[in-house]
């Protein structure tokens, strides 16, 4: 409706537009005498004029619906632009959230890295400086393999135990546990051995057994008995399956293995921490020496 009263105009504004002209010549005419008789509009019929008007009509109207038509295939191309970005945004929201995942991941990780190299230069500087540490007699100096006590007997008490006073915890082994750990911390690995082992002879069933069980074998790990380590991780894992240190204890029996050359079985182990604790702190660690393995 609104184009056809701009024709309407339109075909108005030329009508007038040829009267105006028509009156200008006649005028001329009238002012000039005689003219040029192919300038006076009267040598022009007037339905030739008309004519000509509907023509330049018809000719606009072609070019209006040229216009429209082009405006339409550029509305469809706006359109389909508008498809296609929000496409590309659904696409990228996803992987944007995901690699925000995988870069908190990464960070956590690598901050997890972190603790353990600055615990493992710190057991380094504790072991060197037991090694150099003045030593009372032999059987202090260093722990030796025939301490282990195999699977099924009694504990042996470790060599150098009557030369080492530790208070009377009778009721709670919480204090001695503690004690233990300090000589661990502090690279004294002989009476933190000690320590641990009264632990679990007297408190097999208290909180802290399965931790001191464990820090045996981190004490065995830690002087390359790694077959005397293994024993005691698998220990661990027998005594107390509900414990706490279950998921680490299988980790180092991997590792144990690994340092023994057991590969094939070292695989095993680790691939049954990572499959089995795929939440726990051991995971990065064990899918670590699962590739260095794989790839030696």
């Amino acid at each position: 409706m609104k184009q056809d009263g701009k024709y309407r105009i339109l075909i108005r504004s030329l009508i007038m537009m040829t009267i105006f002209l028509f009156m200008t010549g006649c005028a001329l005419k009238g002012d000039s005498g005689e003219q040029d008789p192919s300038r006076n509009p009267h040598n022009v019929p007037l339905q030739v004029q008309v004519d000509q008007l509907r023509m330049d009509v018809a000719n606009l109207h072609r070019i209006n619906q040229n216009l429209a038509r082009e405006n339409a295939n550029m509305r469809q191309q706006l359109n389909n632009n508008t498809v296609n970005i929000d496409y590309l945004r659904n696409m990228v929201a996803p992987a944007t959230a995901q690699l925000d995942a995988q870069q908190a991941r990464n960070e956590a990780l690598q901050e997890q890295i972190s603790e353990l190299q600055d615990e493992v230069e710190l057991l380094g500087g504790k072991i060197e400086k037991a090694a150099r540490a003045p030593r009372k007699d032999e059987s202090q100096a260093t722990l030796q393999p025939r301490l282990v006590t195999p699977p099924g007997q009694t504990p042996q008490q470790p060599a150098g135990r009557s030369e080492l006073d530790f208070e009377d915890y009778t009721a709670d082994p919480t204090p001695l546990y503690d004690q233990a750990m300090n000589f661990y911390r502090v690279g004294e690995f002989q009476q933190a051995l000690i320590a641990f082992d009264q632990i679990h002879s007297n408190f097999p069933t208290s909180s802290v057994a399965d931790n001191a069980l464990y820090w045996i074998g981190e004490i065995y790990y830690a002087q390359a008995d790694y077959s005397t380590a293994y024993d005691y991780f698998d220990r661990v894992i027998r005594q107390y399956p509900e414990g706490s240190k279950v998921p680490d204890a299988y980790l180092k029996k991997g590792f144990s293995l690994q340092r023994q050359g057991k590969y094939a079985e070292a695989l095993d182990v680790l691939r049954h921490t990572a499959e089995t604790y795929p939440d726990h702190s051991v995971l990065p660690l064990a899918e670590d020496m699962i590739q260095n393995i794989e790839g030696s």
